[in-house]
């Protein structure tokens, strides 16, 4: 092999998207850098970042959309597109999409110009398929994954009484935390805690809806994550569309039982090791909170360790997946 490095640009508008920012740098720390050379850009940037420039391979990250399509045939001209989608879902385009027969037509026209596209879960793949999104000669599943190393390390402990939940991330609409804090509403101090990581603009309104409880308590920004999941019996996700995921694969690395909306990415996650919840319902959620926390030690235990093990060599597999892909253009 040359000793001249593969050049690979990979394309991302917000570098906020914590989740999408993880995996990336995760694979970028897995030894893909002794054979590659990634550059990141937004999409506005393309263009120039194109001239004088052939990289070998293109990676979007960055959400499709009208102006993307605009941008793909110029990158298509260069070297071979790969669009990889964090963002749309079967229960993102209920919540978001007006118009579906025209959000659907610029998927598939963006999906056209693309070499291949990535789905991070096997719900979104069969979701893009249903509706003829993609073909299915295009299509790769790669199931997202953070590092995950500190987390499979956390040793199982001795669960708490009165249970401690944990949840975290973006304080958005997505995220759900309304949800769980009007659950939380209907739960007595006496039968658990409740401890929530993250910032997000609706921060002001969350606040508010718990001001009076008790047993709910804001933590800000999660810096330490294997401490903050350390402390708590269980995690729970009650995001109202989730093409994926990472908070859930992160709480079975710890070794934590999952209480989770039964959405898109979400749903295929869990495999004895939690429980799935109606999405977007607060009693459905608070009767799944109570039933938690009334289960013997035991199935808790055994659901810590099935999470764990079915999550361990994930990390493994994204990043050999993502080798694999890569090369595949680059290579020849």
């Amino acid at each position: 092999m040359s000793s001249t490095k593969f050049q690979v640009l990979k394309i991302l508008d917000d570098r906020k998207v914590g989740g999408v920012i993880k995996c990336i740098e995760a694979f970028l720390e897995s030894g893909i850098g002794d054979d590659c050379t990634f550059s990141i850009r937004s999409v506005a940037e393309t263009k120039s970042a194109l001239v004088g420039s052939k990289p070998d391979l293109i990676i979007i990250h960055a959400p499709c959309n009208w102006t993307l399509l605009s941008q793909l045939y110029y990158m298509r001209q260069r070297c071979p597109v790969i669009i990889v989608d964090h963002h749309y879902s079967e229960a993102f385009e209920q919540y978001n999409v007006k118009s579906k027969t025209r959000f659907r037509i610029m998927l598939r026209a963006c999906h056209s110009l693309a070499n291949r596209v990535v789905s991070v879960s096997q719900a979104q793949a069969n979701w893009m398929l249903q509706h003829r999104l993609v073909t299915p000669e295009k299509l790769k599943v790669i199931t997202q994954t953070p590092s995950i190393q500190e987390l499979l390390a956390i040793p199982l402990k001795e669960w708490q009484h009165p249970r401690v939940l944990a949840a975290y991330g973006r304080f958005n609409q997505q995220k759900g935390f309304d949800i769980l804090l009007r659950a939380m509403q209907k739960l007595s101090d006496r039968m658990l805690q409740l401890r929530i990581g993250g910032y997000g603009e609706n921060e002001v309104q969350l606040k508010q809806i718990a001001k009076d409880q008790k047993n709910v308590e804001f933590l800000g920004l999660v810096e330490d994550l294997p401490t903050f999941l350390d402390g708590c019996d269980a995690v729970v996700i009650p995001s109202r569309w989730e093409p994926w995921g990472n908070v859930c694969l992160e709480a079975k690395a710890a070794a934590k039982p999952v209480i989770v909306a039964n959405v898109d990415g979400l749903s295929e996650q869990v495999k004895d090791c939690g429980l799935l919840v109606k999405p977007d319902d607060p009693q459905a959620l608070t009767e799944a909170i109570a039933n938690f926390c009334n289960m013997s030690d035991n199935t808790l235990s055994t659901w810590a360790e099935n999470g764990r093990r079915n999550v361990k060599n994930a990390q493994q597999f994204y990043n050999q997946e993502w080798k694999n892909l890569i090369w595949s253009f680059c290579r020849g």
